[in-house]
């Protein structure tokens, strides 16, 4: 079903985001790694299942970012079948010391990741 579809999946170099990027490869998907952190390892688990895969940077909070992860995969790759939304912004503190402005810039960094 994945069989040569593109997938690009954020927060993809660990965690969840990186072992549905694993098996999506396995089922033949052609990967894009999203991450603003380095993604070498997920890249390497995927080679290693012979799999295709290509790693662009971004920061899902930022517009700009989103953009430019919009254009690079329009331009490289030409299409998204699959788009997994999966990089998770969340605030290093208590939950009851977090104020509203703070709360929904973080949550609303997924919705604001669609592209």
């Amino acid at each position: 079903m994945a069989e040569e579809a593109p997938a690009v999946i954020s927060g993809a170099a660990s965690g969840i985001g990186q072992a549905c990027a694993v098996r999506l490869a396995q089922e033949g998907a052609q990967i894009v790694v999203v991450d603003r952190e380095n993604a070498k390892q997920t890249l390497d688990l995927i080679s290693a299942v012979s799999g295709i895969a290509t790693a662009i940077t971004c920061d899902v909070s930022e517009p700009a970012s989103v953009a430019a992860l919009k254009n690079a995969v329009e331009v490289n790759i030409g299409r998204c079948d699959i788009l997994m939304n999966n990089a998770g912004i969340y605030p290093a503190q208590r939950f009851d010391e977090i104020t509203l402005r703070r709360l929904a810039t973080r949550s609303l960094g997924q919705s604001r990741s669609r592209f």
